[in-house]
């Protein structure tokens, strides 16, 4: 079965010993930070209760860096995204694409990290089950000119960076970001 992304924000309530226990923190400044802080705090728990009834409605509010409404404006836009919307000339679209994909890659450099302390098996069925496809999903930065984060050079072009050390890529990908590859979508797009 296909899993891209695990989060609980909206779905789980949280005995906040535990957070406390594990230092356990929202990654600031991210999209979908929430995927990060779920399989880390469903990692370290020890029991799991399911409540089958609602006990309160999530909302997403104006300015949320998780806004799914489709729009790309700004007033969908989150203030303190400011900077990268400068270096995608205010293209909104485009700042938020960026900032959602190296997301993805702060995401899987974190998630690495946590894991570091773990068995192996269970290292590798987080690989396996999130790290890789977010990964995979975050390899798209670098066909961005821009990059106001500097995700490439910490994270994917620095061979001491965990996309070195872990087999993640998919054959997918191999393929997409090949120079032949690459060629033929511009000579594709120049045909049009």
């Amino acid at each position: 079965e296909y899993i891209f992304g695990f989060s609980s924000a909206t779905y789980c309530m949280i005995d906040f010993a535990l957070i406390e226990l594990n230092t356990l923190r929202f990654i600031n400044g991210i999209y979908a930070e929430d995927h990060h802080f779920s399989i880390i705090l469903f990692s370290l728990s020890k029991m799991i209760y399911i409540i089958k009834s609602k006990k309160y409605k999530y909302r997403l509010r104006q300015n949320s860096s998780s806004n799914h409404d489709g729009n790309f404006n700004k007033t969908s836009f989150p203030l303190y995204l400011d900077y990268i919307l400068k270096d995608f000339n205010h293209n909104y679209f485009m700042a938020k694409k960026y900032y959602i994909y190296a997301s993805w890659i702060i995401t899987c450099n974190t998630l690495l990290d946590f894991l570091k302390s773990k068995n192996r098996c269970f290292m590798d069925t987080i690989i396996y089950t999130f790290i890789n496809k977010y990964f995979n999903a975050g390899l798209i930065l670098l066909k961005f000119n821009s990059d106001p984060m500097r995700i490439k050079d910490k994270f994917l072009l620095n061979k001491q960076s965990f996309a070195f050390k872990y087999p993640l890529i998919n054959a997918s990908n191999i393929i997409k970001f090949s120079l032949e590859y690459r060629i033929g979508e511009l000579l594709c797009k120049k045909k049009k």
